[in-house]
């Protein structure tokens, strides 16, 4: 693995072990990877990426909270 070149690097684990280079588990190895273990992947993934989009929405909720507190613009001017 090339340490002193973030890019090569990841080119590498592309090429030679995509699954290995996201999760690093033996599961995920490409002499490995069996077909649940792909799968099993992919759900990890999705389960991932619903609780990053609740944590989002619960970030936007609470943004929206503390924005009802602030005094509202009536207009904006740009100098430029």
């Amino acid at each position: 693995m090339l340490i002193n070149n973030t890019a090569a690097s990841w080119k590498t684990f592309g090429r030679t072990d995509p699954y290995y280079g996201v999760l690093n588990d033996d599961r995920y190895r490409s002499g490995k990877l069996a077909a649940e273990a792909r799968l099993e992947f992919f759900r990890s993934g999705n389960e991932r990426a619903a609780v990053e989009r609740a944590a989002y929405a619960d970030e936007q909720i609470r943004h929206a909270r503390r924005a009802s507190h602030l005094p509202r613009l009536r207009a904006v001017a740009g100098y430029g």
